[in-house]
C-alpha cells in the first residue's frame, strides 16, 4: 500500500497542481484596484486553460493570494498578500502608486520542461522560501501558477499523512497579540517578523500557571480584505474582526486529520492547542509540504515496508497457532452457550412469573425470591465469568468468579461503566465499539480482550455475549460470559516454542543425515536460532592456532549484511577443557561483569546481552556458538540456554561426522589414485596424439586459407630450389599459374642478373640459427621477373623448416613497384619545394605544438646565421631571442589555438642592426579539427617603412610649400572675381570662376593631405573630453545646412541622449566629412539621416543617404587614400578621395571602428563606434 502511495505521488504531473486561472493584471493599474481584484473569488482571473467554474474544486474558489503582472504576454513580476501587508504597515497611499512600482522583482519562475515531478516544484518552493511559483513555457509565456493550496489539493489521494502527527511539523513559537491590538500594528508585526498570520490570545490563570488561550486569528488575507472594505486599520481592533471561534487541533492528531480540516474549513492554517487549551503552535500548508522530501519519504516507506513484512510474518505464525487452538475454544464456547441458555431460561421464567396477576404475585413472592437466590447462587457457583450490563454499559451483575479474577467486588463496580475500571486504555474504544455492535445486531457474539486487574496484572478473557430485550424489542441488558484464557495462551505459546525447538533440532538432524555439508548445517543452525530466539546476531566461531579464532558462519537481523562478519578474526579466545564451564550468559554487558571470552568482539558489533556456548567435537573443544541482542539488555530464559546447548551438541556431532567422512574419502581417494595413474597415463597419451593430429589439421587448414587470400607472393622451394608451393598472390604478381611453375627451378621467377647473386644469401641462411630473415635491405631491393619478362622491385623475407625429406625454404615477397614510384615522386617534390623556399627572400618555417622547428628554408638559416641541421628541433624562443619572442609569444599561442595572425615587430639582427619584420602565422589543422602546428612567413619591411616615412615627409614639405603660393593665387583670383580692379568680359569672367574653383579644390586637397599626414604620424594630440553627442551632431548639421539647402536635401537628426568621451573638433570633422559625402552623392530633394544608439560599452553612430550606393567590391577599400566609387563625377563634385581616410584615422584614434553598408539600389550607410563615457 505504501509503495502504491509513493508511486502515485511520483506520477503527479504539472497539470494536476497547476492553477490555470491566476489573477493577471497590467503594470499600470493602481495598487488599490489590484487589491480589490485579489479580494474577488479565484477562477475569475485570466483563463489560461478552459475550465468550467462549476466543476472546480470548492477550495479553488477562494480569494486570490497573489496577482501576476503581465505585459505583451511577458511576465514582469508578482504581487502577494505579504506585499499588501508590507504596504499597509508602511501606511503607503495605495491609490497613488501603480502595481509596477511595488511588485516583486526579479521574479522566480520555473519552465515547464524543467518540471520532472512534483518534487521539483516542492524543492523550488523550499529553496526560495516562497508560496507561489509561476510556470512558463520555453519562450517565457505564462502557463499558470503553482501554489501551496493547489499542491495540497492534488495530494488528497495520498493519505499516508495518517502516519505523521501534528506535533512533528507544527511551527513554534507562534506570533501572538492581544485582542486590543489594532490591525495596523498587526500588519507591522507581520512585516517585521515575515509571518503570514498572528494568533489572538487571552491570558488565563489556571492554578499556579498562566496560559495563553487562543481566541482568534488574523491573517494576511484578512488584512487585504479589510483594506478593500475601506476600514481604518489604525482604529480597527483585532477583537472586532478576528476569525473566531477557532478550530483547534492537538499535537497528537494526525496530519491527515489536519489536512481534512483545512479542506472542510477552506483555510490554510490551523492553531495547535495543548492539553490545557494553551497555544502550542501552528500548522500550515508549508508544514504539510515540508514532509514531501523525496529522500526522507522513500526512507520512511522502506522502513515501514520492512516493519509491515515482519508483522505480516508474525501474524501468519499467530494465525497458525490460533487455528491449532480453535478446537479447544470451540469446546469452551459450547460450555459457555450452555450456561447462557441456563441464564436465558431463568430470565424467561422470571418474565412469565411477572405476567401473573397481583394476587398470584403475592403468593409467589417467596418462591420468586428463592428462585432469584438460586440463580444468584448458580451464577456465583459456575466457574465462568458472568457480567450483566445495562444498555449504557454500567455493571448490574458481577459474579463471584469475576470478583476472584479481577480483585474487585461487585459493590465496587455496581453502576459503573465496565471499561472505565477493567479495560486497559488502549482497548477501551474497541470494547465500546463491540458493545454498540452487540446492541445493534442483538445476536450472540464472541470476543477477546484484556482485563486490568486491581493488582495491576492483565488477564485475557474470552467472551460470549448475548442480549435481553424488553417488550418493545429494545436491548435491556447485555450478558457476557467469559473464560480466563491467560494461562491457556501461555501454555499454547510454550507448546509452540517447544514445537519450534523440536522442529529446529529435527531439521539440523535431517541436514546432518542428508548432506553432511558442514557449511550448510552451520548456516541452517545460525539462521534458525536467530529467528527462533528473535535475537539480533548469531556467530559461530572456530578456534585457530594460538589464541586466534575466526567467524565461519553468521546470521544477522534484516538490514545488516552477514558477509561483513564472515572470516573476521577474533583474538583472545581459549579452548575450554572443562565442559562444566562451557556456558556463559550475560544479560547486560555494560552493567554486569561478563565471563564471556568473546565479549570484546561482540561489543564491537553492538551487543548488549549475549550467550556463549562451547562446541565440542568428541572431547576436544572446537569453537563457540554466540547469540547476542544489540538494541537492549535481555533476560535470557532457561529454555533458550537449554536449546542452545542441545544445538551445540548436535553441531559437534555433525562436525565429527563430517571430519570422519573427510578422512575416509581421503583414504579411498589415495588408493583409487594409485590404481588410476597407469590408466590415466595411457589415456593421456591417446588424447595427446589425437589433439596433435587435430591441431595439425587445423593448422594446415588455416595455412591454406592464409596462403590463398594473402596479397603477397608466398613461395616454398626445396633444398634444390625447386618450387613446391605457389599461392594465388604469387600468380597475380608473376603471372604464372601453379601448374606452370610447380617443380620448376626458382630461377624462372628471377632476372638473369639476379639468379646467381641470390644463391649466396640462401646458402648462408641454411647454416644460420635464426628461423627467418629479410633478404634485402633499405639500399637494395630484391628483383623479380614476371611472365612478360618485366623486372620489378620487391621486398622479401625467407624462413626455413626442417622436414623428413629435407629443408624447405619459404619466401614471402611483396611487389613494391608503386611504393618505390611514389617515394621517388615524393622525394622529387620535396626537393623542388626546398629549392623554391630557399630561393624566396622570405623567412619560412614550420613549428609543431611544442614550439620546435621542424622545417626552415635557407633564408631563415642565413638570417639567424645558424645551419639548417642545427635549427631542426630547436625551440622558437632559443632561436629568435628573448626580446623578439616576448612580442611573438601571444601570436604563437593564437596560431596554436587555430587562428591565422599577422603582426609587425622591431627586432635587432644578430649583426646588431635594427630591422622591422612583418610575420604571418598560418595554423595546420587536421581532419579532426586538431592543430598540429603552424607555418611562419616573415618579411623584412624595413625598407618599405623607410620609404613610407620619406613619402610622408615629402608630402608634408610639398604641402607646406604649395600652400603659400596657392594662398596668394587664390587671394588674387578672389580679388579679380570681385571686380574691384575693373570689369572683365564674360569669357574672362567664366575662365576666372573655373580657376577659382580649381584653386579651392586644390586647397582642400592640400589641407586633407596635411591633416591625414599629421594624424597618421601621431603629431595630432586628441583633447579628450565628455561631450553630449547630440550637440556635436547639431554643430556639424549647422555647418553643412547651406550645402544641403542648395540641393533641397533634408537633414534628419534621430537624437539619442548619450554622452561620449571624444575630441570634439575631430568628431565634428568626421560628421562634416560624412555629411558632405552624403549630400554630394544624393539626388535633389532627398533625405540624409544622422542617428546614434547605445550599445553595451560603446555608442553606434550612422549617416544614411539615398544616393546610388557603393558596390560590394569597394566596401572595404573606400576608406583607403584616394579611393573613390566613381572618379569621374567625384572630381566634378569636388571630392579629393581623402575624406573617408581621415574619418577612419580619427575614429581609430578614438578606439572605434568604421565600416559601410550598401544594399543594392537603397543608398548607403556609414557606421562608426565611439567610446561610451562610462
Amino acid at each position: 500500500m505504501l509503495a502504491t502511495y509513493c508511486q502515485g505521488f511520483h506520477s503527479l504531473n504539472i497539470e494536476q497542481i497547476l492553477d490555470t486561472h491566476p489573477l493577471v493584471v497590467a503594470p499600470d493599474l493602481p495598487v488599490e484596484t489590484v487589491i480589490e481584484q485579489m479580494s474577488q473569488v479565484s477562477g475569475q482571473g485570466c483563463a489560461l486553460a478552459t475550465v468550467e467554474l462549476e466543476t472546480m474544486h470548492p477550495e479553488a474558489k477562494t480569494k486570490f493570494s497573489c496577482a501576476l503582472i503581465v505585459q505583451n504576454h511577458q511576465l514582469l513580476g508578482i504581487f502577494t498578500e505579504r506585499d499588501v501587508v508590507r504596504l499597509v504597515a508602511a501606511e503607503a497611499n495605495l491609490t497613488a502608486i501603480t502595481i509596477a512600482e511595488v511588485m516583486t522583482q526579479p521574479l522566480i519562475t520555473l519552465q515547464q520542461s524543467d518540471v520532472h515531478d512534483v518534487f521539483t516544484v516542492l524543492a523550488t518552493l523550499r529553496q526560495h522560501q516562497i508560496r507561489q511559483l509561476p510556470i512558463v513555457d520555453d519562450r517565457g509565456g505564462l502557463l499558470g501558477l503553482v501554489t501551496q493550496t493547489s499542491i495540497r489539493r492534488a495530494l488528497q489521494p495520498f493519505n499516508f499523512l495518517k502516519l505523521r502527527r501534528v506535533g512533528e511539523v507544527m511551527a513554534q513559537p507562534v506570533m501572538q497579540a492581544a485582542a486590543s491590538t489594532s490591525l495596523l500594528d498587526l500588519a507591522r508585526q507581520m512585516t517585521q517578523q515575515r509571518v503570514s498570520c498572528i494568533v489572538i490570545t487571552e491570558a488565563k490563570q489556571q492554578g499556579s500557571l498562566q496560559i495563553d488561550l487562543p481566541i482568534g486569528i488574523v491573517t494576511e488575507r484578512d488584512i487585504v480584505q479589510f483594506r478593500t472594505l475601506g476600514l481604518s486599520l489604525a482604529k480597527t481592533l483585532a477583537q472586532t474582526v478576528m476569525s473566531a471561534p477557532l478550530f483547534l487541533v492537538r499535537p497528537q492528531d494526525t496530519l491527515w486529520a489536519a489536512h481534512q480540516a483545512m479542506q472542510q474549513r477552506l483555510t490554510r492554517r490551523l492553531v495547535v492547542a495543548n492539553e490545557a487549551g494553551g497555544l502550542a503552535g501552528i500548522v500550515t500548508q508549508t508544514s504539510l509540504l515540508q514532509l514531501f522530501d523525496p529522500i526522507e519519504m522513500l526512507t520512511e516507506i522502506e522502513q515501514l515496508q520492512q516493519v509491515n513484512e515482519a508483522q505480516t510474518a508474525e501474524l501468519s505464525q499467530a494465525n497458525q497457532q490460533l487455528q491449532a487452538t480453535n478446537q479447544a475454544l470451540q469446546a469452551e464456547m459450547a460450555e459457555r452457550q450452555r450456561l447462557e441458555l441456563v441464564v436465558q431460561n431463568a430470565y424467561r421464567s422470571l418474565e412469565e412469573r411477572f405476567g401473573v396477576q397481583s394476587a398470584q404475585l403475592v403468593q409467589t413472592d417467596e418462591a420468586l425470591r428463592q428462585e432469584r437466590n438460586f440463580i444468584a447462587a448458580v451464577l456465583d457457583t459456575v466457574g465462568a465469568l458472568v457480567v450483566v450490563l445495562d444498555r449504557s454499559g454500567k455493571v448490574i451483575r458481577f459474579n463471584h468468579a469475576c470478583e476472584q479474577t479481577s480483585g474487585y467486588t461487585a459493590a465496587q463496580l455496581y453502576h459503573r461503566e465496565l471499561w472505565d475500571v477493567l479495560i486497559p486504555p488502549p482497548e477501551r474504544a474497541t470494547v465500546k465499539a463491540v458493545f454498540q455492535q452487540i446492541k445493534q445486531v442483538q445476536e450472540p457474539s464472541q470476543y477477546e480482550n484484556y482485563w486490568l486487574c486491581k493488582d495491576g496484572t492483565r488477564k485475557l478473557i474470552s467472551w460470549s455475549n448475548t442480549v435481553l430485550t424488553d417488550a418493545t424489542g429494545a436491548v435491556e441488558f447485555v450478558i457476557g460470559t467469559g473464560i480466563d484464557v491467560t494461562e491457556q495462551r501461555q501454555v499454547e505459546q510454550t507448546l509452540a516454542r517447544q514445537y519450534q525447538q523440536a522442529q529446529l533440532l529435527s531439521e539440523i538432524t535431517r541436514r546432518i543425515r542428508e548432506s553432511l555439508e558442514i557449511g550448510e548445517i552451520l548456516h541452517t543452525a545460525a539462521t534458525e536460532v536467530r529467528q527462533l530466539l528473535a535475537c539480533d546476531r548469531v556467530f559461530i566461531i572456530q578456534f585457530g592456532p594460538g589464541q586466534t579464532s575466526q567467524v565461519i558462519q553468521a546470521s544477522m537481523r534484516m538490514g545488516t549484511t552477514a558477509d561483513s562478519a564472515l572470516h573476521q578474526r577474533v583474538d583472545g579466545l581459549q579452548p575450554m577443557t572443562d565442559t562444566t564451564a562451557a556456558v556463559s550468559v550475560c544479560n547486560d554487558l555494560q552493567a554486569e561483569t561478563s565471563s564471556l571470552q568473546s565479549s570484546t568482539f561482540l561489543q564491537q558489533w553492538g551487543a548488549q546481552a549475549a550467550i556463549e556456548i562451547a562446541i565440542y567435537v568428541g572431547e576436544q573443544p572446537w569453537g563457540w556458538l554466540t547469540v547476542s541482542q544489540c538494541d537492549r539488555p535481555r533476560q535470557w530464559q532457561a529454555f533458550e540456554i537449554e536449546l542452545l546447548q542441545q544445538l551445540a551438541n548436535h553441531m559437534g556431532m555433525a562436525i565429527a561426522q563430517a571430519q570422519l567422512l573427510d578422512n575416509l574419502e581421503t583414504q579411498v581417494a589415495q588408493r583409487s589414485q594409485q590404481l588410476m595413474q597407469t590408466n590415466q597415463q595411457l589415456r593421456q597419451e591417446i588424447r595427446d596424439r589425437i589433439q596433435t593430429e587435430e591441431a595439425l589439421r587445423e593448422s594446415q587448414q588455416r595455412l591454406i586459407g592464409i596462403l590463398d587470400h594473402a596479397d603477397e607472393a608466398i613461395i616454398s622451394v626445396d633444398s634444390q630450389q625447386h618450387i613446391v608451393m605457389y599461392n594465388q598472390g604469387a600468380e597475380q604478381i608473376f603471372g604464372y599459374s601453379l601448374s606452370e611453375v610447380h617443380h620448376q627451378p626458382l630461377g624462372i621467377l628471377l632476372p638473369d642478373v639476379f639468379q646467381q647473386s641470390h644463391r649466396q644469401p640462401v646458402q648462408s641462411f641454411t647454416g644460420a640459427l635464426e628461423p627467418s630473415r629479410q633478404i634485402a635491405n633499405r639500399r637494395r631491393d630484391v628483383l623479380g621477373r614476371r611472365k612478360t619478362g618485366e623486372t620489378f622491385p620487391a621486398e622479401a623475407s625467407i624462413s626455413k623448416l626442417q622436414t623428413k625429406t629435407g629443408l624447405i625454404f619459404t619466401v614471402i615477397l611483396k611487389d613494391v613497384t608503386e611504393q618505390r614510384r611514389a617515394e621517388a615522386t615524393l622525394r622529387h617534390g620535396e626537393a623542388q619545394l626546398r629549392l623554391i623556399t630557399n630561393a624566396l627572400p622570405v623567412l619560412i618555417c614550420y613549428v609543431d605544438r611544442q614550439q620546435r622547428y621542424l622545417f626552415n628554408n635557407q633564408t631563415y638559416a642565413d638570417w639567424y646565421q645558424i645551419s639548417l641541421s642545427d635549427l631542426q628541433g630547436q625551440s622558437v624562443g632559443e632561436v629568435i631571442g628573448e626580446a623578439y619572442y616576448s612580442q611573438a609569444k601571444p601570436h604563437i599561442e593564437a596560431a596554436l589555438s587555430g587562428q591565422q595572425v599577422s603582426f609587425e615587430a622591431d627586432v635587432t639582427t644578430p649583426d646588431g642592426n635594427s630591422r622591422c619584420l612583418l610575420t604571418t602565422y598560418i595554423p595546420e589543422i587536421d581532419a579532426q579539427g586538431n592543430v598540429k602546428g603552424f607555418f611562419g612567413l616573415t618579411n623584412d619591411i624595413s625598407d618599405r617603412r623607410a620609404a613610407e616615412r620619406m613619402k610622408d615627409e615629402f608630402v608634408s614639405v610639398v604641402g607646406h610649400e604649395l600652400r603659400t603660393p596657392l594662398t596668394s593665387i587664390h587671394g588674387s583670383l578672389v580679388l579679380l572675381a570681385s571686380q574691384k580692379l575693373g570689369t572683365m568680359p564674360p569669357p574672362a569672367q567664366e575662365f576666372l570662376e573655373i580657376s577659382l574653383k580649381n584653386t579651392q579644390r586644390l586647397t582642400r586637397l592640400i589641407n586633407d593631405v596635411l591633416d591625414l599626414e599629421r594624424i597618421e604620424s601621431g603629431r595630432v594630440t586628441m583633447a579628450m573630453q565628455t561631450c553630449p553627442l547630440t550637440d556635436l551632431i547639431l554643430q556639424a548639421v549647422q555647418a553643412m545646412q547651406s550645402m544641403a539647402d542648395a540641393k533641397a536635401i533634408q537633414l534628419t537628426l534621430e537624437p539619442t541622449p548619450v554622452t561620449v568621451w571624444v575630441d570634439a573638433d575631430h568628431i565634428i570633422q568626421v560628421f562634416t566629412n560624412l555629411l558632405s559625402n552624403a549630400i554630394k552623392f544624393s539626388p535633389a530633394q532627398a533625405t540624409v539621416w544622422i542617428g546614434a544608439a547605445k550599445r553595451e560599452h560603446e555608442i553606434l553612430v550612422w549617416v544614411k543617404d539615398q544616393g546610388r550606393g557603393i558596390p560590394a567590391s569597394k566596401l572595404d577599400t573606400i576608406f583607403n587614400r584616394f579611393q573613390q566609387v566613381d572618379a569621374s563625377d567625384s572630381r566634378q563634385l569636388g571630392g579629393t578621395g581623402l575624406g573617408l581616410a581621415i574619418c577612419k584615422n580619427i575614429v581609430q584614434r578614438h578606439g572605434g571602428e568604421i565600416w559601410a553598408e550598401s544594399p543594392p539600389g537603397r543608398g548607403s550607410t556609414i557606421f562608426f563606434t565611439l567610446p561610451d563615457v562610462q
